[in-house]
């Protein structure tokens, strides 16, 4: 679905060009209260100040948006320092040439008795300002981009890591499972014509102990989860060997909660029931 260029602004872009804005007025709130002290007298009284500010504030929240895309834009083609550089003066002349505009245009607008300069003349004394104010954005840019591309790399790092967790754990599923499915079926073969009860219910234990398996994905379960999902193997083992494997439980209470990787108790236990049996004639 293509984005709606008419749609209105989302209330975290509203908060932080309200955030912006506010950062800038504060800036020029100092510069004005430092101009205000220093001689010669300004013409200006306070409240003209504070509408000056607040329309050059305004200004700046917009110019960071510019200059922030477009030094984005820069990092993506040009690694180099000099090159970044220039890439970013027709800019910076840009909005110098806007500031010192907008300023003539507001203060002819509170004073109009205001003696007129030179326009370029206007640029140079607010050059200083404008470059540091164009710096400040570039920085911050830098630092935010930088501060992204650490978490989406530590983002994906943790997706990786998850990842490759889940396949080791999906190899050993692979390589257990068929040896246990096919133990097992060849049991059901035997009791199909000894016993039928018993092979049923082993049928149905080897049934839930598959679908146990296949239902958590999870990396991590409970020790109470694990022995409860390991249950239905246990029971088609001791059919198995009915007359030469015991089971004993010996688990405290405060384990039961703790985690461990998924189907971590089934290999184990199949290992022990396979080597500890191997070679014993009762």
């Amino acid at each position: 679905m293509m984005p709606n260029p008419f749609s209105l602004p989302s209330r975290r872009t509203v908060r932080a060009a309200a955030m912006l804005f506010f950062a800038w007025l504060a800036f020029y709130l100092l510069q004005a209260v430092i101009s205000m002290a220093l001689p010669p007298r300004s013409a200006l009284g306070p409240r003209d100040w504070l509408a000056i500010d607040v329309t050059i504030a305004a200004l700046w929240t917009g110019l960071s948006a510019v200059i922030a895309r477009w030094h984005a834009r820069v990092r993506s083609f040009s690694p180099s320092l000099f090159v970044t550089v220039l890439a970013h003066l027709p800019l910076f002349v840009v909005a110098a040439v806007a500031d010192a505009w907008l300023a003539r245009v507001v203060i002819h607008a509170l004073n109009p008795s205001t003696t007129v300069v030179p326009f370029w003349a206007t640029v140079s004394f607010y050059a200083d300002f404008d470059l540091v104010s164009y710096a400040a954005v570039v920085a911050i840019s830098e630092a935010l981009t930088m501060r992204r591309a650490a978490a989406a790399r530590e983002k994906r790092e943790r997706r990786l890591d998850a990842a490759m967790r889940r396949a080791r754990l999906d190899i050993l599923e692979t390589q257990l499972g068929p040896h246990f499915l096919f133990n097992a079926l060849g049991t059901v073969a035997e009791l199909a014509h000894e016993s039928p009860a018993s092979a049923t219910y082993m049928l149905r234990q080897l049934a839930a102990s598959i679908r146990a398996t296949l239902a958590t994905r999870r990396g991590e379960v409970t020790l109470g989860e694990e022995l409860i999902a390991v249950e239905p193997y246990l029971d088609i083992q001791r059919l198995r060997f009915a007359d030469w494997l015991r089971l004993d439980y010996r688990i405290d209470d405060r384990c039961v909660d703790c985690l461990l990787p998924r189907f971590v108790l089934q290999p184990l236990i199949e290992n022990a029931i396979r080597h500890g049996l191997r070679g014993r004639e009762r």
